[in-house]
């Protein structure tokens, strides 16, 4: 599938994302929601491998993020959502706080490219997860889990400013 998925500009890209958008709401999502995160962990491990693909532009990594993990994230319910904000959000703030400095020191300019493709793509994630989650699940749910029950609730809000 995956070779499939990095298809942009085809004729079949409608049915691709059709494809695509059957396979994730009737299948990936109507799972329990232990088997649902586990999905779901498969898709992030492989956008999180820098080792998946190192093209610059037709990446699978940014493949597997726009038309899976943020159609996932479009679909899901607001329990699998929290779910997945809570499952990453540390993740996701170690991923924004890798310094573009570092990226820089290395011989390869398109490890900077790829870290500033990377960053666009988590906040995008943080995108979604706060314009689908109502604001109360994110500050008594989320914020609670991520970072304790003595978390003020706006932590995440915080670390992106």
């Amino acid at each position: 599938m995956y070779p499939v998925i990095r298809e942009a500009h085809t004729t079949f890209e409608p049915l691709l994302k059709r494809t695509l958008n059957l396979v994730v709401t009737q299948l990936i999502n109507k799972q329990g929601l232990t088997q649902f995160k586990s999905i779901v962990k498969e898709f992030f491990d492989e956008f999180f491998d820098t080792n998946t693909d190192t093209n610059v532009d037709d990446n699978l990594r940014w493949a597997i993020m726009q038309k899976i993990i943020m159609l996932i994230l479009e679909t899901c319910d607001q329990n699998q959502l929290s779910e997945i904000m809570i499952e990453y959000t540390k993740k996701f703030e170690e991923r924004l706080s890798y310094p573009f400095s570092k990226a820089r020191e290395s011989e390869d300019p398109l490890i900077l490219y790829n870290l500033v493709k990377e960053k666009s793509h988590i906040l995008l994630c943080f995108e979604v997860m706060f314009r689908r989650l109502k604001a109360d699940t994110i500050k008594t749910t989320v914020h609670k889990r991520v970072y304790g029950e003595a978390a003020q609730g706006n932590e995440i809000t915080k670390f992106l400013i």
